[in-house]
């Protein structure tokens, strides 16, 4: 293994797209091969990353609430093309757009239809459903009471015949309360954090001290410039007791590789205790949307809440096929490559970076193992 390619292409990201720091590390065959810190966590440049910074992670959030739900399915508690009306009654007769006005859907949306994010949501978190219930509750506005205003929010498309990015994984908390009886973050503890030591892991900022927040910040890619974001700015906090699933964990790096490693395991801690069935996993990597007319990634597709790679036709990619993973908003990235056995954890806290960084670091990092 030679690292050090990857290892100048991380300590260049500030002078090449205005990361001001992050931390990276790959696990091989269940042991850390590689682990580099690079830059500062703060906006003021006074902090060099040290490794146990507290990041909020965004849609990294997604691949955790996606193995929930497949968690569920596994054991017979949710079925993966039931109806979300089942659940949540508030979704029995949704308005779909039809040229300028509203109709009736004619598909009920399914389970499967809010995995692959083609249920027609889009992710307005301030359409006035959301706005109103907030108010309606002096702004608490907890998980379950929140996706249920979401069914007043009229889809774009007709469920399970498009793809777009949406909310669907925040409705998917909520049935995960509902079938459960548990709030999200209780059972999220439950299954995965408590069992994996995930100690540093949850939907609001309750542990750590404030020094150990990692700042974030956009990227402008066309004025080369960053600017940092006020902590108490967050879009997906929708109340003050409201967990989001798609967008709201809050952890760190040495956490989140903990649970992208148990998933390539086959769903199994270091301990050996089953958290998952392995079809659970097989499922949430292969099941793809097939409606998809266009994708982020060259060779990849969407699947089960986590992008796969299904194609070496363009040769974008150096993983295995059915590599699987998502991103966040603020540069996070997971890899998961079963075939090989390679975890992989990026925490950043930099918007506007991650189709410019993540397919070369990916490629490194794979160049980097297979180098005598």
């Amino acid at each position: 293994m030679n690292f050090t390619k990857l290892t100048e292409f991380l300590d260049n990201l500030e002078n090449r797209f205005g990361i001001p720091g992050g931390d990276l590390i790959v696990n091989k065959d269940g042991k850390t091969v590689y682990r580099h810190s690079f830059g500062y966590s703060d906006k003021e440049r006074t902090r060099r990353v040290q490794g146990n910074e507290i990041y909020r992670i965004y849609s990294c959030s997604k691949v955790i609430l996606c193995t929930g739900i497949m968690k569920l399915i596994t054991e017979d508690k949710l079925g993966l093309y039931d109806n979300l009306s089942d659940y949540i009654l508030e979704f029995s007769h949704m308005q779909v757009r039809n040229g300028d006005g509203l109709k009736t859907a004619d598909n009920l949306i399914k389970i499967i239809d809010l995995l692959q994010m083609a249920a027609g949501f889009t992710y307005d978190c301030g359409h006035p459903a959301i706005v109103d219930y907030r108010n309606s509750t002096d702004g608490k506005a907890d998980t379950l009471g929140t996706v249920k205003a979401m069914a007043k929010m009229p889809l774009e498309f007709e469920p399970g015949t498009a793809y777009r990015y949406s909310l669907c994984h925040d409705i998917l908390g909520g049935v995960i309360e509902v079938v459960t009886g548990k709030k999200l973050g209780q059972f999220m503890k439950e299954s995965f954090f408590i069992p994996l030591g995930m100690n540093e892991t949850d939907y609001k900022y309750t542990f750590g001290s404030e020094d150990r927040y990692f700042w974030r910040s956009n990227y402008n890619n066309e004025t080369k410039t960053t600017t940092f974001i006020p902590k108490d700015v967050n879009w997906f906090e929708l109340g003050s007791e409201y967990e989001s699933g798609g967008a709201g964990i809050i952890t760190t790096v040495d956490d989140y590789i903990k649970f992208s490693q148990m998933l390539c395991d086959g769903g199994v801690t270091k301990e050996g205790k089953r958290l998952i069935a392995f079809e659970g996993i097989d499922l949430m990597r292969k099941t793809i949307n097939e409606n998809q007319s266009a994708f982020t990634m060259t060779d990849y597709k969407y699947a089960l809440g986590v992008r796969t790679h299904v194609s070496n036709e363009h040769n974008f990619s150096k993983s295995s096929l059915y590599e699987f993973g998502w991103d966040g908003a603020f540069g996070a990235y997971t890899e998961i490559d079963i075939e090989k056995g390679i975890a992989v954890y990026f925490g950043c806290g930099t918007s506007g970076i991650n189709a410019l960084v993540h397919p070369d670091m990916r490629n490194l990092i794979h160049e980097a193992l297979e180098t005598e």
